[in-house]
Formats: C-alpha cells, structure tokens, sequence
C-alpha cells in the first residue's frame, strides 16, 4: 500500500487521493497519517481528512477519531515544522 511507502512524497500524495476518492473506510489510515514523522505527509492527511468531512458517510468515523486527531495535534505543536499562525503574519496585513 502506497499510505506504507518509505518516500514521504508517495505517502503524501497517497493522502491526499484517498481525500479526493471521498470513501469514509479512509477515515482510520488518514487519520494514522496525521501522526507521520513528515510535516508533507501529515499535512496531506489532515487536507484530506477535512475533505472528507464534507461526506456524510464519513461523518461518523470522523467524530469517532476526533479525540485522537486532537492529541496528535497538541503533539504536533512540539514537532519541527510547525508554525503557529498569529497576528504578526505578514499575509495578515
């Protein structure tokens, strides 16, 4: 399966197909994804996730993974790459 790929790239673009196939079976491996080592592949899991919140069929999973998804993303702060958006953004002026 291309979500196991070693390439962080392949891992990515793999999120985001299973986003834009709009099945709600993705649900679990996406939301594995959000947890990837990779800011890309994390980042793709996320984008497609949010995707599959507009399918109904997918509503479901999705509440059910929110507590997880939600400590991923408190870990997530500590993780290099991310960035905080704030007041101070130069696209924010």
């Amino acid at each position: 399966m291309r979500m196991q790929d070693p390439d962080p790239d392949v891992r990515a673009r793999a999120a985001y197909e299973l986003g834009r196939a709009g099945s709600a079976a993705a649900v679990p491996m996406l939301a594995g994804a959000a947890a990837d080592d990779q800011l890309l592949v994390r980042a793709a899991a996320t984008r497609a996730l949010d995707w599959l919140a507009a399918v109904p069929a997918a509503q479901p999973a999705l509440k059910g993974i929110a507590p997880q998804l939600a400590s991923q993303l408190a870990k997530n702060r500590e993780r290099p790459g991310f960035s905080r958006h704030t007041k101070s953004c130069a696209g924010c002026k």
